[in-house]
């Protein structure tokens, strides 16, 4: 591994619970020598990409965020995930959709729509149900139990149609589900006569961070179909991790 795998290793592990590691348990976890470990802290620290805190542990500097900071105002998550997005859309000629959590809700972020006149609609920008559409749904089954109980108890779980789940037991149930298979389908559950179907993407640790969906006007849609969207998803989220590499 060279030094700059080693730092981006580094960065990474940074990144995850707890958020702050100190030389003995970084060079345990990567295998390698205090000595080089701490030169690498020390060259991160300089760029400010690392910084070390009064109990001697080290945590993310102020730099990964301008980094970030800069991505966002000169590249965007939408630029990054729109050729992801065409190409699943002319594949299906259907819509091709990006959502993330964002502020405790599944979001949906950007849209590549069907150029197909009759399609399925939605705001981007727009919050989903946790309990009904194939994004919302792929998005809270890998969030933290407690969370998603917490909001089972506390928010209205409104019916949409009568395919709605709306039992908060059968909502973890159908969670489950999704986290076993890798992939989540709302069969007319937030809209009547539409079909999604949803895949998470996740980091290196196995945490989901997106997820990006399929809609379809379910007239256009059949068992063989729905197959194929899954496959297209659940490929599509795995090839964006492996080249992001994250």
């Amino acid at each position: 591994m060279s030094s700059a795998e080693k730092a981006m290793k580094i960065l990474k592990l940074l990144s995850e619970n707890p958020y702050e590691i100190g030389v003995t348990e970084l060079s345990n976890k990567m295998g390698y020598a205090k000595s080089g470990i701490h030169k690498l802290l020390s060259s991160l620290s300089k760029g400010g990409l690392v910084q070390q805190r009064e109990n001697k542990k080290y945590s993310l500097g102020i730099g990964v965020y301008l980094l970030g900071k800069s991505y966002e105002e000169n590249v965007g998550i939408e630029k990054f995930c729109k050729p992801y997005l065409a190409k699943l859309r002319n594949i299906t000629n259907e819509n091709a959709s990006f959502g993330m959590w964002i502020s405790n809700n599944p979001v949906l972020v950007h849209r590549e729509e069907s150029n197909e006149l009759v399609r399925v609609v939605g705001a981007i920008g727009g919050t989903r149900p946790i309990y009904a559409s194939a994004i919302g749904k792929v998005l809270a089954a890998f969030q933290d139990e407690d969370i998603i109980r917490k909001k089972l108890m506390e928010e209205p779980i409104t019916s949409f149609t009568p395919n709605t789940i709306v039992e908060p037991n059968k909502i973890l149930e159908e969670y489950k589900k999704i986290r076993k298979q890798g992939y989540s389908v709302s069969s007319e559950e937030y809209a009547m006569e539409t079909i999604g179907v949803g895949a998470p993407i996740k980091d290196h640790s196995g945490k989901v961070w997106a997820a990006i969906s399929l809609g379809a006007p379910k007239m256009r849609t059949s068992k063989s179909k729905i197959d194929k969207y899954i496959y297209l998803v659940t490929q599509t989220a795995e090839m964006i991790k492996k080249d992001l590499a994250i």
